[in-house]
């Protein structure tokens, strides 16, 4: 299965203007900076790499599989808004659409309709794919509880920048770092 952003968010969590006042910034000097904390911060907690593991805001997503799945299919990333469309190559080739009387979407679940079934499908590493539409809609309307923390990581950034006089780094910057991390070691 492989799962991939088709079109990002319209805006980030949180406004410039957000971001100043948790801050407590009245000026414009560093707007470039605080609109870089914002980005990793909504970055940290957004989406498929994201530690919360859902959509934010408003985002559309595909998600592909080499064969149709077997009974209902639980989309992998949510809360689910809509499913744009779901496609697929038949076993001649040709690429095909899965009408949409087909199925229902239930929370983040497909369902397939009385009767319905998944379309048989050629034999490819990429032969069935969903598009679909998560997050919460626009950044006002996702939990006041992940918006407050996105305030605070900014505001945390902004305030230490550099560690500690121990040498020690801040814990927001603890997790960024453990999120940043790959397999092979850093990035």
């Amino acid at each position: 299965m492989k799962l991939e952003r088709i079109v990002a968010p319209a805006t980030l969590l949180l406004s410039l203007s957000e971001a100043k006042d948790q801050c407590r910034v009245d000026n414009d000097a560093e707007d470039g900076l605080i609109s870089d904390y914002i980005a990793a911060a909504t970055a940290y907690l957004d989406a498929r790499d994201g530690v919360l593991g859902e959509a934010l805001v408003t985002q559309t997503w595909r998600v592909t599989l080499a064969t149709a799945p077997d009974g209902d299919f639980k989309l992998p990333l949510g809360p689910v808004q809509t499913v744009v469309q779901i496609r697929y190559v038949d076993p001649a080739g040709i690429e095909q659409t899965f009408a949409g009387a087909q199925y229902r979407l239930v929370s983040n679940v497909i369902e397939l309709v009385a009767g319905a079934s998944w379309p048989a499908v050629a034999d490819r590493a990429s032969a069935f794919w969903v598009d679909f539409v998560a997050g919460y809609g626009a950044a006002a309307a996702v939990p006041e509880t992940i918006r407050h923390l996105a305030r605070t990581m900014v505001a945390q950034m902004y305030d230490r920048r550099m560690p500690t006089g121990d040498g020690e780094l801040s814990p927001v910057f603890k997790h960024l770092l453990a999120a940043s991390r790959s397999d092979r070691g850093l990035f």
